[in-house]
């Protein structure tokens, strides 16, 4: 620089008021030749301009990394809790129902007899017929009072006719009843436990119909 040259402070740039991640500083030069060479004395980032020969401003323009640096980390936190909640839901419907389809909770997708809704009742799998893997579907042995969850049902005879509850499925008899038909006979030792007469074509009405029907 010359002796004699004069660095006078100058107003800042003006910027618009939606930008406030920049900041600005200019100096304005008063000599008679341009005595500062703005490749050397100015980043490379830096806008540089002459308005005149003998009248020149350096104006330098840089982001305030702090705020950007601010602006990304709200950034990624929003798309950290947005890839949280989508994984929450994901896992809250990992049996395969739509949270958003009200129609799920009334299905019955293991065709069971139990609906969607009961089945998450119940605590069995709406996907699976026979949750404990014991040979009864989940919506008999809830029907007849037995436990869904309870692979030791299949096995067990609540009422005490010689049946096990996979007997009693099989045949269609009543697993807490010990005489389906109420003939007087124990189903186990009755060779029509579903039928009051054995077998025996009757028609006590008259309709043309079979009691047994």
């Amino acid at each position: 620089m010359e002796r004699g040259t004069t660095i006078l402070p100058h107003a800042p740039c003006q910027l618009e008021a939606d930008q406030p991640l920049y900041k600005i500083w200019q100096l304005f030069i008063q000599s008679a030749k341009r005595c500062i060479n703005p490749k050397r004395r100015s980043p490379p980032c830096a806008h540089r301009h002459w308005k005149e020969r003998t009248a020149g401003s350096l104006c330098k323009t840089t982001k305030n990394k702090g705020s950007e640096k601010n602006m990304k980390t709200k950034m990624m936190s929003v798309l950290l809790a947005l890839f949280l909640a989508l994984s929450a839901v994901s896992a809250a419907s990992g049996d395969g129902s739509d949270p958003l389809d009200p129609s799920d909770g009334g299905a019955d997708w293991d065709g069971d007899g139990l609906t969607n809704a009961e089945e998450q009742s119940q605590g069995t799998n709406m996907n699976n017929a026979d949750s404990d893997g014991d040979g009864l579907p989940d919506g008999w042995e809830v029907s007849n009072g037995l436990n869904p969850t309870n692979g030791g049902d299949g096995n067990a005879d609540p009422d005490g006719d010689g049946l096990t509850n996979s007997q009693e499925y099989a045949s269609g008899t009543n697993p807490n009843n010990a005489d389906t038909d109420g003939d007087g006979k124990s189903d186990a030792t009755d060779q029509f436990p579903n039928d009051p007469n054995d077998g025996e074509y009757s028609d006590s009405d008259g309709d043309g119909i079979p009691d047994a029907y």
